[in-house]
C-alpha cells in the first residue's frame, strides 16, 4: 500500500490548541483562536516566515484550509 502525502497533526496544551496539515512543500496551522499560519517547507524549513498574509499564496492557503477541512470531515464521519 502507499502511503498518503500528508500528515494531520492535532496539537496543544492547556492555552492553546490547533491543527495541523503538512504536505511535502507546506504546512499549515489553525489554531482554535483563529489564527493561521502557512510555511513554506522547502525553502523556510526553520518557519520563520508565515505566508497567510502574502497575497500569492492565497491560492496555496485556500488548497490547504481545503485539505484540513477534507480531513477533519473524514475523522468526524
Amino acid at each position: 500500500a502507499q502511503g498518503s502525502d500528508e500528515a494531520y497533526t492535532v496539537m496543544g496544551n492547556k492555552k492553546r490548541m490547533g491543527e495541523s496539515i503538512k504536505t511535502k512543500h507546506f504546512r499549515y496551522n489553525y489554531w482554535a483562536d483563529g489564527t493561521e499560519e502557512l510555511y513554506d517547507q522547502v525553502n523556510d524549513p526553520d518557519e520563520f516566515i508565515n505566508l497567510v498574509p502574502f497575497p500569492n499564496h492565497a491560492k496555496v492557503l485556500e488548497h490547504m484550509r481545503a485539505r484540513l477541512a477534507a480531513k477533519n470531515e473524514s475523522f468526524h464521519n
